[in-house]
């Protein structure tokens, strides 16, 4: 029996850096190793709170791979809840104190 009840009030899932480690640039970079494509931190920098499908376009501008986005995504999304069940998110610091607990 729990008997201190939290109110919730909201829930804020935050995967990108902000308040918990950011898991999409690894995802990025393995996605894209197929391709022969590095990418560096400053350009997902660049790319960074985009839609994957938007990131993919400016993607194809700047590199002459063929690539069809879908495919891209999914595989990029497929890495990534890969890697979320595979490790413990950390907190970035400050997060606590930035939300309040």
């Amino acid at each position: 029996m729990i008997e201190d009840k939290v109110d919730i009030k909201a829930a804020v899932f935050d995967l990108d850096g902000t308040l918990v480690e950011d898991l999409n640039y690894e995802a990025w970079q393995l996605a894209l190793a197929p391709y022969e494509i590095s990418l560096g931190i400053e350009e997902y920098g660049e790319y960074s709170g985009n839609p994957s499908l938007k990131i993919i376009e400016m993607m194809q501008k700047k590199y002459p791979v063929k690539i069809n986005p879908s495919v891209l995504r999914q595989e990029k999304n497929q890495i990534l809840m890969k890697l979320l069940g595979e490790r413990e998110i950390a907190a970035m610091p400050y997060a606590n104190e930035a939300i309040g607990f």
